[in-house]
């Protein structure tokens, strides 16, 4: 087993309690430590006091000297973000099978992510990272490749598509009818009608 494969067996296998519990409820995201006596935070509760000052915290989150608190815990889930991302990185077919078995627990499901990029009430910083993980996990895969967790999306048109105009380049072909009728040919024309002579 190569070293990158042996890295995601202690990770996501071995240790799942690494990975937050991510849960969605009302618009907002939860981010909960399994482990006992752990932290939960809510991440629209993050942005109360503005997104400027989140990301002072999060800046000064590696020199913090105080128990733990709940702006850690954010950034804990951040990082691990961003480790997922180093473990797929090349796309690593064993790593990918594993965060996609089990997809909803390590809060990577395609539906997940693409809530929490949607959400405005969300810090940015969080809403990034989930673009980066959509893209590597469900976008730059190997042609081809099927990947299960993908929602069926349908397009519906609720909305009365609007008349094309018909000098557009994109109004459909029309063929020309002749609704004038035909001037006559003269009788010495090359053109007129060949008649056979009878004596």
């Amino acid at each position: 087993m190569a070293l990158m494969d042996r890295l995601v067996k202690m990770i996501l296998i071995d240790n799942p309690s690494l990975v937050l519990r991510t849960t969605i409820h009302n618009k907002d995201v939860y981010f909960e430590d399994l482990a006992p006596g752990g932290l939960k935070v809510s991440a629209s509760k993050l942005l109360e006091k503005g997104e400027t000052v989140l990301e002072k915290l999060l800046d000064r989150v590696t020199v913090l000297k105080d128990r733990p608190s709940k702006i850690h815990l954010f950034a804990y889930h951040l990082k691990m973000l961003q480790l997922f991302q180093h473990l797929i990185h090349g796309r690593n077919q064993y790593a990918l099978e594993v965060l996609m078995s089990d997809a909803t627990r390590f809060g990577v499901d395609f539906s997940q992510l693409l809530a929490q990029a949607q959400a405005t009430n969300l810090p940015y910083r969080l809403r990034a990272a989930c673009c980066d993980v959509l893209r590597c996990l469900y976008i730059d895969r190997d042609p081809y490749t099927q990947v299960r967790h993908m929602p069926r999306i349908d397009h519906t048109h609720t909305q009365k598509p609007r008349p094309i105009h018909p000098g557009s380049p994109y109004a459909p072909h029309r063929t020309h009818t002749h609704t004038q009728k035909p001037r006559p040919i003269h009788p010495g024309s090359p053109y007129a009608p060949h008649r056979t002579h009878t004596q």
